[in-house]
């Protein structure tokens, strides 16, 4: 495995990787919708272009690009790979929805 130290901005990290990949912003809107992140196209095109993804946003496009996001100090000795369980965080909107409907019904 071919190791790259890329220093960047999460967006241009994240637009070498689609361009490594072949994946275009279309591609990987659809992507995050099928995985239950309905975003549009020209949406995400906007969020790249400004590099305005919070942390979140981030880990979850890694994750779809098959990525890891680490956090390593800087003497080496510790490395955290930051997750997000996006299954946990879909159920939590749901929920969250479910109890705002209920009340409005009141």
């Amino acid at each position: 495995m071919e190791k790259k130290k890329v220093e960047g901005t999460g967006s241009a990290i994240i637009k070498g990787i689609m361009q490594q990949r072949n994946i275009t912003v279309s591609d990987l809107a659809n992507l995050m919708t099928q995985k239950g992140l309905k975003i549009q196209a020209r949406i995400l095109s906007g969020k790249l272009n400004r590099d305005t993804f919070s942390l979140n946003e981030y880990v979850i496009i890694a994750d779809i690009l098959g990525c890891d996001v680490k956090t390593i100090s800087r003497d080496n000795r510790f490395e955290f790979v930051n997750g997000y369980d996006l299954e946990k965080e879909l159920e939590k909107k749901k929920n969250s929805s479910k109890i705002k409907n209920e009340d409005t019904k009141q």
